[in-house]
């Protein structure tokens, strides 16, 4: 089976997957192998219930909802990627459900913090530009992420 993991890794890195994707891969289905070990199972005894087991002793590892999700996501894949090599006839995690993600709020600053980065007063051009930025977020409640994304000509 640790030949499969490595080609399956070769694989994700032919497709141009981050280190970190491919990581996590790795170690999620290293998690799933090591637990058949545990059970003296092998990947053809997979069944529902050995999936349910599973699922449990990822919870009693203390993952959280995001971890399990992603072990399953990995689980999923690397069984699809078994099938393309007729190395099994069916994927077991097929039909899991992914446990529902906790909505996280993002952190804000305070008005005491917002006041001291706004009162800055900038010297360089640098400055200048980043105490700009500061103002785009805030003023206009953008994220980063859409802030770096707005262009002059978006301005009238």
């Amino acid at each position: 089976m640790n030949e499969l993991t490595q080609e399956l890794t070769s694989f994700l890195k032919i497709k141009n997957y981050s280190i970190h994707t491919i990581s996590n891969y790795e170690r999620d289905i290293t998690r799933l192998l090591k637990f058949l070990s545990k059970e003296n199972l092998t990947i053809e005894d997979i069944n529902k219930q050995t999936t349910s087991k599973w699922l449990i002793e990822l919870r009693s590892m203390g993952l959280g909802n995001r971890s399990i999700n992603r072990n399953i996501s990995s689980v999923k894949n690397f069984f699809k990627y078994m099938q393309k090599l007729n190395k099994v006839e069916h994927n077991p995690f097929e039909t899991i459900k992914a446990p529902k993600m906790e909505e996280k709020l993002p952190k804000t600053l305070s008005l005491e913090d917002v006041d001291r980065l706004l009162s800055f007063q900038p010297k360089t051009i640098f400055e200048f530009r980043d105490k700009a930025f500061l103002e785009l977020l805030y003023s206009c409640g953008l994220r980063v992420s859409e802030a770096v994304n707005v262009k002059v000509s978006s301005f009238e």
